[in-house]
């Protein structure tokens, strides 16, 4: 069951200044005023009840679709603040500013909206307590916000046919979207606590400002609708009809076409409608964003898939005018080997647009699958054009920059906000069997020499579906994730306020690990070995082979405090074992939202965005020569005796063997004693040809011990 509390205004506008949809600090804020209504303070019941709310987590929230900003114009007005001029009313013309600005949300329909908490049976008691509170509202936003509230026990059938009958625009807590203000266990009391200081204040004469109230602030997200449908044939409904890749944009406009004749036919909404978010014809920028797009997948998957096109994706956006059940009505069971504006069957064939029964293609295209590495599946159209004339390397560079500009603006422009480490165009296409960009090409609108493969590598995985360009609604500039993308070392540079000493990098490394398994119980629900070293369960992980991240921290400006933490895959140290998709997957996710870390004794570490290191780093460049950056720890008993040097070579080449590594010659340099008691060991390793890194070995390789670095001195050898 749910909780429904409704807010009605008495006038199809609201007021309520700089957030969108209303926030349910906003309600509760009304809430309270209702509930002091013509008494000195609310009674307990209704305190005990607002308490109660306010602990029951953010809601759902549902506001009126069509929705547009009024004029917007601005009330100049004397500040409060007497303060400033010392309370000399006469003076007041000298703090007058421009403090009030009024820029309303207009609707198309009656202003509505629900907040809607999924309950308990043990909770559902206090449902007539909180429909008391709610019918003492009187108003919702600023003062001319005029409006009354409701609040109701509906089960999901009855929340979804009333959600259906207003049309509402759902806003879910959690989603990437508008970051709104939410009610707190304290914020009951830092509302009081403010209006007893306002009281006195304005006793006093003063008229500052009291401070904002307690609360928090969380996301809210409105995703767009998307519905997958397939191409069947007419004559066979259970057999796919298929498409060549080539015609994206001749599949895209017929389905348009034959949803906006159908729409056309029943009358519902006006030609003006149809043609600016279904058509896009005459479009501003500001209705853009309430198009539908219609985008034909290409079969993607295996090297062996047909790249034909069998399924169409349609995208819907929440504060689209054309209502859900319309859209999917007009869309099914379209046939599209008929003209639907003459009625004259076309030459390429007939298939039927049927509801897909299996969404398993939209993972390919990184729906619910954030990827960081994504490339071009059509052809994306970009304000960037090939100049005629020989191609040289100045001509490249030149283009490629202008690229790189344009597919910025091009993510802008679809809300994709994640910093862009690298862009790659070029004609031909990034996967076995696509096609080169020109043969997307549609005249007169796009044309050859706009249309682009772009290759995109972002900093912070994003998720799909990503259709870039300005042939996004018909089905051009759709990407899809790259495969064997996954990074494997990441590097965290520390700002210079927070820099331990290298005394305690071992420190650092011990909590950067525990901030990892944290991460990982969190996002994972469990705690794999990838980041403990123990099995699930009970005991360390066994079969020779060293299956956690490596976490060093490093001082790369030589001035004695760590600068930067770098985080390595187990897989990149070991060459000999090839790990599971899996466990690139949660590296990536895990590793790469590390952003504080609780080092105990050497602070509190703010670590900027991860990004990789430069391959030639001088980790993991290939050299032939490697000479010991930290200590190594031997794994085998410390020996006695004048041998000890011998045996300690010995260890590191069989440590080697363990990472796949081919033998080295050895040279030690030197015995370090630790504060334990202990010794470790810096070597000089030569390979027979050059290895690129890293190259990290020994007993405490895991917490950055015996990592080497290339170019030590291959002339001693």
């Amino acid at each position: 069951m749910n909780l429904v509390v409704e807010v009605g205004l008495y006038q199809p506008r609201w007021y309520g200044a700089k957030e969108w949809p209303p926030s349910p600090m906003r309600l509760f804020q009304a809430l309270l005023a209702g509930a002091c209504l013509g008494r000195a303070g609310a009674a307990e019941g209704d305190l005990v009840t607002l308490r109660w709310l306010a602990g029951l987590g953010d809601p759902m929230i549902a506001a009126p679709p069509e929705m547009v900003r009024g004029a917007r114009h601005m009330i100049f007005m004397a500040s409060n603040d007497l303060d400033a001029i010392g309370g000399q009313i006469p003076r007041i013309a000298e703090i007058r500013e421009s403090k009030k600005v009024i820029h309303p949300y207009l609707f198309g329909r009656d202003g509505i909206f629900l907040f809607v908490w999924p309950l308990g049976t043990a909770e559902t008691g206090r449902v007539a307590a909180v429909a008391d509170l709610a019918g003492s509202l009187y108003q919702f936003g600023r003062g001319v916000d005029m409006a009354w509230s409701s609040a109701a026990l509906l089960g999901a059938e009855s929340l979804a046919e009333r959600l259906r009958v207003l049309g509402s625009q759902v806003w879910f807590p959690g989603a990437s979207g508008s970051e709104l203000r939410c009610a707190t266990e304290d914020s009951l009391a830092s509302l009081q606590k403010l209006h007893a200081e306002a009281a006195v204040r304005s006793r006093s004469g003063l008229l500052q400002q009291p401070g904002p109230p307690t609360f928090r602030l969380a996301h809210f997200g409105s995703p767009w609708e998307q519905t997958l449908y397939e191409l069947r044939r007419p004559q066979n409904g259970d057999g796919f009809a298929s498409w060549s890749a080539a015609g994206t944009v001749l599949l895209a406009t017929i389905v348009r076409d034959a949803m906006v004749a159908r729409l056309r036919r029943d009358g519902a909404y006006a030609d003006r409608e149809l043609e600016l978010f279904v058509v896009g014809r005459g479009a501003a920028e500001a209705d853009k964003s309430k198009r539908i797009q219609i985008i034909p997948l290409p079969s993607i998957g295996t090297v062996q898939t047909e790249a034909s096109i069998r399924r169409v994706l349609v995208r819907r956006p929440p504060d689209c005018p054309i209502r859900s059940d319309d859209a999917a009505w007009a869309f099914s069971g379209v046939d599209l080997g008929v003209d639907h504006s003459t009625g004259e069957i076309r030459a390429e064939g007939g298939a039927t647009l049927t509801p897909a029964d299996d969404g398993a293609m939209l993972g390919h295209y990184g729906v619910d699958k954030p990827a960081r590495v994504w490339h071009s599946v059509t052809a994306v159209v970009l304000p960037v054009r090939r100049r005629p004339g020989k191609a040289s390397a100045a001509r490249r560079l030149e283009t490629e920059a202008a690229a790189f500009l344009a597919v910025r603006q091009a993510l802008r422009h679809v809300g994709v906000v994640a910093e862009v480490e690298s862009v790659r165009v070029q004609k031909e296409p990034f996967w076995s069997k696509g096609e080169r960009a020109e043969a997307f090409a549609s005249a007169p609108r796009f044309d050859a020499a706009r249309l682009w493969h772009c290759r995109i590598t972002f900093a912070r995985a994003v998720p799909g579906p990503l259709v870039l360009g300005d042939g996004r609604y018909l089905g051009l500039g759709l990407m899809a994730p790259a495969s064997g993308q996954d990074r494997d070392a990441l590097l965290f540079s520390l700002p210079g306020g927070c820099r331990p000493s290298v005394s305690q990098r071992e420190v650092v490394a011990r909590a950067v690990r525990r901030a990892l398994m944290s991460r990982a119980a969190a996002a994972l629900g469990e705690v794999p070995t990838l980041f403990s070293g123990h099995e699930i369960g009970a005991g360390p992980a066994r079969g020779g082979q060293h299956r956690h991240v490596y976490v060093l921290a490093l001082d790369e400006d030589g001035d004695g405090l760590v600068d930067c933490v770098m985080v390595l895959a187990p897989w990149r140290v070991d060459r000999s074992w090839m790990p599971p998709k899996r466990s690139r997957d949660q590296f990536e996710a895990v590793v790469s939202e590390l952003s504080l870390v609780r080092a105990g004794g050497a602070g509190l570490l703010k670590l900027e965005p991860a990004r990789e290191p430069d391959l030639d780093h001088c980790l993991f460049a290939p050299a032939r020569a490697w000479v010991s950056l930290t200590p190594y720890a031997p794994t085998v008993p410390e020996a006695r005796g004048n041998r000890w040097a011998e045996l300690a070579a010995r260890d590191i080449r069989q440590e080697c063997g363990r990472r796949g590594l081919p033998p080295p010659q050895v040279e030690i340099l030197g015995l370090v004693e630790s504060a334990g008691g202990g010794a470790s060991i810096n070597a000089r390793l030569r390979f027979p040809a050059a290895v690129p890194g890293p190259i990290v070995l020994g007993r405490t390789a895991h917490l950055g011990g015996g990592v080497f670095q290339g170019g030590g001195g291959a002339d001693r050898f």
